[in-house]
């Protein structure tokens, strides 16, 4: 797989949230460096660290705008997000074993998922929110009114 870098057809135009993005790519490239170069087993603690804080940070604030905006396909997004957090468990996990090869498989998973989801999931709000953003915001759907006060729901 070629190398991903950042490039401007990843932005949703929407200030932070590219500049999240960036920080995942820049993490990306990070680990593609350190495996090039013979070092990824030194990093791979650092760069599993730094995709879990950076995708917990970045969601938290994807959601929050897609939800006091009312996008309507939020529970959809949420699910996604939901989806790469599983999967980074498990290569946490697998990683903690001691499983040969976590680098090289977790490199390929986020260059693939970074483009995948950026250039078809982000990018079917893009559209809705900067409109929304740039005049009145309007109230957020019931659903995603649900689905939020789910999400903020403290762990019993």
């Amino acid at each position: 797989m070629e190398t991903t870098r950042w490039k401007q057809s990843f932005s949703i135009n929407v200030a932070e949230l590219d500049r999240q993005h960036k920080r995942l790519f820049d993490t990306v490239a990070e680990l593609e460096y350190s495996l090039n170069m013979g070092r990824a087993d030194t990093i791979i603690d650092e760069v599993l660290a730094k995709v879990v804080a950076h995708t917990i940070e970045h969601f938290a604030a994807e959601e929050a705008l897609m939800y006091e905006n009312g996008f309507p396909d939020l529970a959809a997004h949420c699910h996604e997000h939901s989806m790469l957090s599983q999967q980074l468990t498990t290569f946490n996990l697998s990683h903690m074993a001691g499983r040969q090869g976590v680098p090289v498989a977790l490199l390929e998973f986020l260059k693939t998922w970074l483009q995948e989801h950026i250039l078809k999931s982000d990018k079917k709000y893009c559209d809705f929110l900067n409109t929304r953003l740039n005049s009145d915001k309007s109230e957020p759907t019931p659903e995603s009114a649900a689905l939020m006060r789910q999400k903020t729901q403290p762990l019993s």
